[in-house]
C-alpha cells in the first residue's frame, strides 16, 4: 500500500504521519508511508489546504485531519480492492 501525506511545514501532517504509521504497525499492515511538502507534487491533486492523504493514488480527504475511525475507513477500503 502506498500512502502520501500532503502538507506543508505545518504540524498537521506530521501529526498525520504518526497516528497512520502508528495504525499500520498496530493492525500489520505493509505500507510505504510518506509526507510530500512539494507544493507543486500537492497542487496536482487539486486542494488547496493540506493536509491531505492520498491512499494508492486516490485523494481521500484533505484540510482537515478526521478521527481515528475515518482514517481506519480510508486505509482498510483499499486493503479490500
Amino acid at each position: 500500500m502506498d500512502i502520501k501525506i500532503l502538507g506543508s511545514c505545518c504540524g498537521h501532517a506530521q501529526r498525520l504521519f504518526e497516528m497512520i504509521s502508528q495504525y499500520c504497525q498496530s493492525n500489520n499492515i505493509e505500507a510505504d508511508i510518506e509526507i510530500t511538502e512539494d507544493t507543486v507534487e500537492i497542487m496536482q491533486y487539486g486542494i488547496l489546504s493540506t493536509p491531505g492523504l492520498v491512499v494508492n493514488g486516490k485523494l481521500k480527504f484533505n484540510g482537515i485531519i478526521p478521527n481515528d475511525n475515518k482514517i481506519l475507513n480510508y486505509i482498510t477500503q483499499e486493503i479490500k480492492r
